[in-house]
Formats: C-alpha cells, sequence, structure tokens
C-alpha cells in the first residue's frame, strides 16, 4: 500500500507540527509532499495532482499547524479499512473562540449560483459519525476520491465556491460525487495558537 502525506504550508511551520510529523508511524511506504505558498487552494490542487502522479492508495492530508500522536495514520487507515470508508477526518478544533469543531452538519450550494451556506456542527458525537463536509486538517482519502471528482469537475479540485473555501468546496464535490464524509470523534488533533487547542477548550 502506498501513501501521500499531503502538507500544504506558508513557508515555515510550528515545531509542535515537525515534532508530530518526526514521530510518526509508518507501516507502509510513504511519500512526502510539501507545497508552500499564499494560495492553499493552489497547494492542495497541485498535491493533489501529484499524489494521483505517484499511484498512491490514499492521500493523508495534513495542516501544517497541527500536533497529532504517533498513530495517527495507523487509526485512521484502519478505520477506513474496516468500515469501507473513502473519506474519513480527524476531529479538530478552530484555534480562535469559540473553539468550535472543524466539523459541518449541512453543505448547500444557493440556486442559480447565488453562493452557498453551510451549518456548523456544534455537539460532537461519540465514535464514528457522518459529516456533510470538514476542514482539512487532517483528512485521510483514497485516491479514487480525488480522481472522481478531478473527472467531474476538472483538474481545479480545490478550488473555492463562492460561499465555500477550499476545504469546503471540495467536500461538497465530493458529495456530488456520491462519496461519504466520516469523522470518527476517537481520534482527535490539537491545533497550534497561541496554545493548542483541543476539545477541552470547546466544551
Amino acid at each position: 500500500m502506498k501513501i501521500f502525506i499531503a502538507i500544504p504550508t506558508m513557508e515555515t511551520v510550528p515545531v509542535q507540527f515537525l515534532g508530530s510529523m518526526l514521530q510518526l508511524q509508518r507501516k507502509h511506504e510513504v511519500k512526502f509532499g510539501i507545497e508552500s505558498g499564499s494560495l492553499v487552494y493552489n497547494a492542495r490542487n497541485n498535491l493533489a495532482r501529484q499524489a494521483v502522479a505517484e499511484e498512491a492508495d490514499w492521500v493523508l492530508w495534513l495542516d501544517s499547524d497541527m500536533v497529532f500522536n504517533p498513530d495517527l495514520l495507523d487509526r485512521m487507515l484502519d478505520v477506513c479499512e474496516k468500515n469501507d470508508i473513502s473519506f474519513l477526518t480527524a476531529l479538530c478544533f478552530r484555534r480562535k473562540p469559540p473553539y468550535t469543531p472543524c466539523l459541518f452538519e449541512r453543505l448547500d450550494k444557493l440556486p442559480d449560483d447565488k453562493g452557498a451556506s453551510y451549518t456548523a456542527l456544534l455537539s460532537v458525537p461519540e465514535g464514528l459519525f457522518q459529516v456533510g463536509g470538514c476542514g482539512f486538517a487532517g483528512v485521510l482519502l483514497s485516491t479514487d476520491v480525488l480522481i472522481s471528482v478531478a473527472a467531474r469537475f476538472g483538474g481545479q479540485m480545490f478550488d473555492p465556491m463562492k460561499g465555500f473555501g477550499e476545504d469546503v468546496a471540495f467536500c461538497w464535490r465530493a458529495r456530488q460525487c456520491g462519496y461519504e464524509i466520516w469523522c470518527d470523534s476517537t481520534i482527535e488533533m490539537g491545533h497550534v495558537g497561541s496554545c493548542v487547542v483541543t476539545r477541552g477548550y470547546f466544551e
């Protein structure tokens, strides 16, 4: 099995993220892709194309301001394989008050291209549950999802839409291709800000 780890970044990364990356357990063949620049959607589009070109089976998307346990990749792969899931997010929280989860109950595109709306998820179920969309701080995707989205919407898979940022826009496109988006709340990541934001800040 081949894993592509995709990391968009703004030139530098926090030392906490580097520490997590150095400790990340890797049982399978892993290739890293790092793209820097101020336009995160361009970085994500480039990384998605690299993952497909590398013929990776899975892509682990990691934002460069996150911290996580060494078994993050292994646990996410295990959940996907046991439950036949192609799109899984870890539980992450915004790094500024009110520290809400980076999860959405619904994503709705308004008619006549007048924009879009989303409904934030304000309570977190325990275990595995389905969501309408998510941020891309810690997401494991089957490469088939990228291929399907590109086939239907073109190569700019992560381009923002009116009302949706690049990550939520990708979620909307993936949903249009028939993919479900899942979160496992037992797999948590911390968001590095002036402190490391975890579930306790949200609660």
